[in-house]
């Protein structure tokens, strides 16, 4: 079966797993067990009210063992424990057990300050979940966490300190820089607090506060909420990732409140969210919903604090009427490249040295075994030049058989390397634009990681910058979600008739052009690149390391005629509209299309995305790019909203 030419959808992300990597000979070797981490986010110590209870099943068909590392309260790291497991076999690790040792595990922990965060790795294919036994016997999972949305954590319900039982917040701190953290309360009647609660909290440390601390002040914070009326509903926002758990404790047990419906986004308070986001830019777009334009348009301005403006018009399917909202997730077609390059910067700048050559790891490194197959010209190219288009490689993949394969890993190597088979389609080291050239950077990475381009960008890019809402492929195809559509016409202009579709390119194709995402989280992502606001993800020099990759080597900038030049999946612009330097790219999928612009030096970017393509007489891309998308964002760059507080019409507010 040849595959270039079929369809593939949504795919369940892979698990993630760490590798070791081998270097022999300059070459990458995956070695044939892949090594997996799985985290607890709180396991209760021996000392504690309720006690820790560790499952793990170990699914694989051989023994092997299971490295536990306990990081208590205090940020102390301790271990590893190593725990036997038999094949297929089943334990159950008291706190007690863990921290002195037992039968099957001969020496433990020790004990530490607080209670612990856990870290497993294996070899074997295991399954960790972690409980609180009160004193009757009683089970309470303590997995979930708190879902983050775009460096923001919303609890909906923190019992007051008026209740008999006590809720308790605790807060993670999983990174190697302090966290500057604030809290804010919201009561029943609505009322938020007049100032939010500031703390500051220590790498990889925990705290847990409870709502008597939160309400009359505490030691370790500034500020308190105040009485307020009923219970309360948090917002915690962070400059650093963390791990949010909500819990209630009586004397006798313990519940885990952390999780909420998976509709319930876009609600955080604090900073700039979609509850108080300026909706006036309504009036820029609203004349594109009018047939032939688009059966949809959504518009955004984002500053370094968040959302600015933002509006959603239109339907998202033409046969429903469906109306379309600020919280749909888009297709956002090649604007997946920059996530893809941000995904190989955390690789190149990764502290155990997974890529020693960097940005100029080479297709003959990695591919070594497979040279005999690949165009000599193409041996010497380097992820650099897959990345700004001077790789000479063609723009669409070639053909690829894949018959006896299986999974979309597998799949891409085939696709990537039957592409490197081919001729050049330009000399290497001058710019030819090629999606192609992003699926043998993923194909690349596959192969050095062990693991998927879908969850090496989960775990290390959507996750730490809080997107929830990204994903892989058409939106509408999530199960139980209600998401737009994509449209094709089935009439040429002036009269267009549209008609919903989820066709799309092959899932192998995904790292090039296959990330959905909400207008709130895909902010998150273009707030990494202004000037004005502290990256939440690598730092600044690393950024704008990757930014100018594409730059000659004495700083020279060489530009096209439309004013910009190649980027690591940007292009980047010197001066654009008098605001400074500027990066921007459209995506399109065929049936979507989108467009970002990001003002570096004046921390704005403005993004338009239509769930349609208009058809042309020579691209219709170029169609929808030059008469829907580029007057769009121009209206918002010009707009009032970029710059003036908020101008809110409830009518609008969607």
């Amino acid at each position: 079966m040849l595959s270039m030419n079929s369809s593939a959808y949504w795919m369940q992300a892979a698990r993630l797993g760490f590798v070791t990597i081998l270097m022999l000979c300059g070459t990458y070797v995956v070695q044939a067990q892949q090594e997996t981490t799985r985290t607890i986010p709180l396991f209760f110590s021996s000392e504690s009210s309720h006690t820790g209870v560790l499952r793990l099943i170990n699914h694989s068909k051989t023994h092997g063992q299971v490295e536990v590392v306990g990081i208590d309260d205090e940020g102390m790291s301790v271990g590893p424990a190593t725990v036997d497991l038999r094949s297929q076999s089943n334990v159950l690790i008291y706190a007690s057990d863990l921290e002195d040792g037992n039968d099957f595990i001969d020496v433990g922990l020790g004990r530490g300050n607080g209670n612990w965060r856990l870290q497993l790795t294996s070899e074997l294919d295991i399954e960790a979940i972690a409980y609180a036994e009160a004193p009757d016997g009683l089970l309470t999972s303590v997995l979930e966490t708190v879902k983050g949305e775009a460096g923001c954590w919303r609890i909906p319900t923190f019992y007051s300190s008026d209740n008999f039982t006590r809720s308790q917040l605790r807060l993670s701190n999983l990174s190697d820089s302090s966290a500057n953290i604030e809290i804010s309360g919201r009561d029943d009647r609505g009322s938020v607090s007049a100032m939010p609660i500031q703390l500051q909290l220590e790498p990889s440390t925990t705290v847990t506060l409870n709502a008597l601390d939160l309400e009359e002040g505490a030691a370790s914070i500034s500020g308190s909420l105040g009485d307020g009326q009923g219970n309360w509903q948090l917002a915690i926002e962070s400059d650093q990732l963390l791990t949010v758990m909500n819990l209630l404790e009586s004397e006798r047990r313990i519940t885990n409140l952390s999780t909420r419906p998976p509709y319930a986004l876009g609600h955080c308070w604090l900073g700039t969210s979609l509850a108080t986001a300026d909706r006036s830019i309504s009036k820029q777009l609203e004349g594109w919903v009018n047939e032939p334009w688009t059966p949809a348009i959504y518009g955004t301005i984002i500053d370094e604090s968040g959302v600015r403006a933002v509006t959603a018009l239109g339907v998202k399917n033409v046969d429903t009427n469906e109306p379309a909202t600020v919280h749909d997730r888009l297709y956002v077609g090649s604007i997946t490249k920059p996530m893809t390059a941000l995904l190989v910067a955390t690789l190149v700048h990764d502290e155990s040295n997974i890529l020693p050559n960097g940005w100029y790891t080479t297709v003959e490194e990695v591919f070594s075994d497979e040279l005999t197959d690949i165009h000599a010209d193409f041996h010497a190219v380097t992820l650099r030049d897959l990345l700004i288009h001077e790789s000479g490689v063609q723009e669409d993949l070639a053909e690829w058989q894949d018959d006896d394969l299986t999974t979309t890993v597998e799949r891409r190597r085939m696709a990537a390397l039957a592409t490197l088979a081919t001729e050049p389609r330009a000399e290497i080291g001058k710019v030819y634009y090629s999606h192609a050239g992003y699926v043998v950077v993923a194909a690349m990475i596959e192969q050095i990681t062990g693991s998927s381009w879908e969850s090496l960008m989960q775990a290390r890019v959507f996750a730490p910058l809080g997107m929830a809402s990204a994903g892989f492929g058409q939106p509408a195809l999530l199960k139980d979600a209600n998401e737009p559509w994509g449209h094709k016409s089935t009439t040429s202009l002036p009269a267009v008739t549209w008609k919903p579709t989820t066709e799309d390119a092959d899932a192998v194709l995904y790292p090039s052009a296959g990330v959905h995402v909400s207008m709130e989280d895909l902010g998150r992502f273009f707030q990494l690149w202004m000037n004005g606001k502290e990256p939440m993800l690598l730092d600044r020099e690393k950024l704008q390391e990757m930014t100018r990759l594409g730059v000659d080597e004495d700083g020279r900038i060489t530009l096209f005629t439309s004013g910009g030049t190649n980027s690591a999946g940007w292009w980047l612009y010197p001066r654009v509209f008098g605001h400074g330097e500027a990066l921007n790219t459209p995506g399109s999928n065929g049936n979507w299309y989108a467009i970002a612009w990001i003002m570096r030096e004046t921390s704005r970017a403005y993004f338009v995305a239509t769930n349609s393509s208009l058809p042309g007489t020579i691209s219709p891309s170029r169609t929808t790019l030059d008469r829907v998308l580029t007057p769009a964002v121009t209206r918002l760059a010009a707009s009032p909203a970029r710059s003036l507080p908020p101008q809110n019409d409830e009518s609008a507010a969607n």
